[in-house]
């Protein structure tokens, strides 16, 4: 009979044990994927920030002849500026979905055209006005459903992947 309950004690044991340990196993599994998701969301905000600065010289417009120019085309410097930003946030291109990638490269392939003088400056941004505010629009719209799809982490590797 005591070897009965003997046996009864050190087989809930065991199940205890083996329950326990399996249960530590997934939570701990959970709490490193959880921990993983965070700092690759730390990551990409850090990156829409950084894309979102530079949008801000496209957002705002300022006047050459009575006609309407981005900020980003004040001088040259401004402008060396702002693409030392997107070539920054090119770099970090795994962090972005791939439709905002694509719009950047749109812009920096516009921008491409540019000669370097202050002069012609403004004189590109005037004359690529509502071709750059057309590009700046389609980034916002795509940044603000990536900003939705944020911690939807395991789609956008799996979408990463895919490229």
């Amino acid at each position: 009979m005591i070897e009965n309950w003997i046996t009864i004690f050190i087989s809930s044991a065991v199940i205890s044990a083996i329950v326990s340990g399996l249960t530590t196993y997934f939570i701990e599994k959970r709490k490193y994927s959880q921990e993983y998701w965070k700092i690759t969301i730390d990551k990409r905000l850090e990156t829409y920030e950084s894309i979102e600065k530079a949008l801000i010289y496209f957002q705002t417009t300022h006047l050459v002849d009575n006609e309407p120019c981005h900020l980003a085309f004040l001088n040259s410097d401004v402008f060396d500026k702002i693409q030392t930003e997107l070539g920054i946030v090119s770099w970090k291109r795994n962090w972005i979905s791939s439709k905002l990638y694509k719009k950047i490269i749109d812009l920096n392939r516009l921008l491409y055209e540019f000669e370097f003088t202050d002069k012609n400056t403004c004189k590109f941004g005037v004359k690529n006005y509502s071709k750059i505010a057309s590009i700046r629009d389609e980034m916002i719209k795509i940044m603000a459903q990536d900003y939705l799809d944020m911690p939807k982490v395991e789609i956008f590797f799996k979408n990463k992947i895919r490229e």
